[in-house]
């Protein structure tokens, strides 16, 4: 898989069927995909993205039906805008989180981050106050990277 081989040609390289080759890159995947780790160890590095939401393939829009994608009605961070939180320690372990729709929150950073978080890490981020105010209730060591 790390090859980006195709299913025929990794299965002939197995010697195994094609279907198997199929079936088995699906488990492997889903395998891969639950594989996260408990605990962000040491300097943990935290960045959010906000992302337009879709509703594709829903059958009950809040809007009306749009074609090949399209920008949000309101300027900058609103509640037509997911959140999506990632947070990534030195060793590599990445973790990420959707934390909802609108602006990035500290009771949201504090409903995802404080269980996976070792107990005195060092926190790196950007200049969001809500970072600020998570640090300040984890007592925790933060600098902040502009």
């Amino acid at each position: 898989m790390t090859q980006s081989l195709t299913v025929r040609q990794s299965a002939s390289d197995t010697g195994i069927h094609r279907n198997s080759s199929f079936r088995w890159r699906h488990r492997f995947l889903e395998w891969i995909s639950q594989d996260r780790p408990f605990i962000l160890h040491g300097i943990n590095e935290v960045a959010e993205t906000n992302l337009l939401e879709f509703e594709k393939g829903g059958r009950n829009l809040n809007r009306k039906a749009g074609k090949r994608g399209g920008s949000a009605t309101k300027r900058g961070v609103s509640n037509e805008q997911v959140c999506v939180l990632v947070a990534r320690d030195h060793s590599g372990q990445t973790l990420d989180f959707v934390t909802g729709n609108g602006p990035l929150t500290k009771t949201r950073l504090s409903a995802v981050l404080k269980q996976v978080l070792d107990s005195d890490p060092l926190f790196v981020s950007n200049a969001n106050p809500s970072y600020t105010a998570f640090v300040m209730t984890k007592a925790s060591v933060m600098k902040s990277s502009t």
